[in-house]
């Protein structure tokens, strides 16, 4: 068991788990996420000591969804994080359009960040933090 709880948190996935884009990537905290985006923005929060679930299951009238991340540090009850990483591609707007949707409708505090901001994700991020929270 280590500091960060069960030890298979840190084992490579199954396969038939692997994402369809691109495979799971590992990242400084030693858990996996789908994208290198994802390693991106998990790696900003590591960096700056913020704690964060990766991929939550939340119950939403009914239906389940799994935010990239939920930040529960921050404000009352915690903020989600959501990289639209697919928003290129038609089946990934209406994904995000139907989950934004979702959240909108339920009052639930969400950050979206967007491919056009690689490389600069977390930058962007706790901008957005503070601006949200001030």
């Amino acid at each position: 068991m280590s500091i960060f709880g069960s030890s298979s948190a840190f084992q490579r996935p199954n396969t038939h788990n692997f994402s369809r884009y691109g495979g799971w990537y590992r990242t400084k905290r030693g858990h996996f996420v789908r994208s290198r985006a994802e390693r991106e923005i998990a790696d900003y929060f590591a960096d700056h000591h913020e704690y964060y679930k990766y991929e939550q299951p939340l119950w939403l009238g009914g239906r389940k969804v799994k935010p990239d991340f939920y930040l529960p540090n921050r404000g009352r009850n915690g903020v989600y994080v959501e990289y639209q990483g697919m928003s290129g591609k038609s089946w990934g707007r209406r994904h995000y359009q139907w989950k934004q949707g979702l959240y909108d409708k339920h009052h639930v505090p969400v950050m979206n960040l967007y491919p056009s901001q690689y490389g600069r994700l977390g930058q962007t991020l706790m901008s957005k933090i503070r601006w949200f929270f001030s």
